[in-house]
């Protein structure tokens, strides 16, 4: 494990069309955020709102903050310096239906490596198939389980 420092954003939106938010979240990660999520809140009032939080490197934090500043009718943005702590990973692939199918190698603490299957190309497959989104997401965890860990040289 490694830690990493991270700027974390947030605002409350309380005053807008939610529908006007649905982009903004798209160009947040875009513009590079690793993390952008809306969180339904009450506000004074009782009012409903959305709640943004954005988690960036922290050199990215001042234009994500203009950019929800200019995509919002918020007035402010909130800052502050966190770390978190993140598994060493590695992309890697697995075989699934004659297909490779991409993914992400975690390392647990213990040292044992876990496969995730990357949730577009699953779904691509199963589009492509006739299968279940799940049915084919447990064909990539079963591959990767007869693989044992990340494939050679895919760091």
């Amino acid at each position: 494990m490694e830690a990493h420092d991270v700027t974390v954003l947030s605002t409350v939106v309380d005053d807008m069309n939610p529908e006007l938010l649905a982009p903004l979240l798209e160009d947040l990660l875009a513009l590079g955020a690793w993390e952008a999520t809306f969180t339904p809140t009450q506000t004074k009032k009782n009012r409903p709102a959305v709640r943004l939080e954005v988690v960036c490197r922290p050199d990215l934090a001042h234009v994500l903050a203009e950019t929800v500043l200019e995509q919002t009718s918020s007035l402010g943005v909130r800052v502050r310096q966190e770390q978190r702590w993140c598994l060493a990973r590695r992309p890697g692939r697995v075989t699934v239906l004659g297909q490779s199918l991409a993914g992400k190698w975690a390392q647990r603490p213990s040292g044992r490596w876990e496969f995730k299957p990357e949730y577009d190309a699953c779904l691509d497959l199963a589009r492509s198939r006739g299968l279940s989104l799940g049915e084919v997401w447990r064909a990539a965890l079963v591959a990767a389980q007869a693989a044992a860990g990340p494939e050679p040289g895919s760091a």
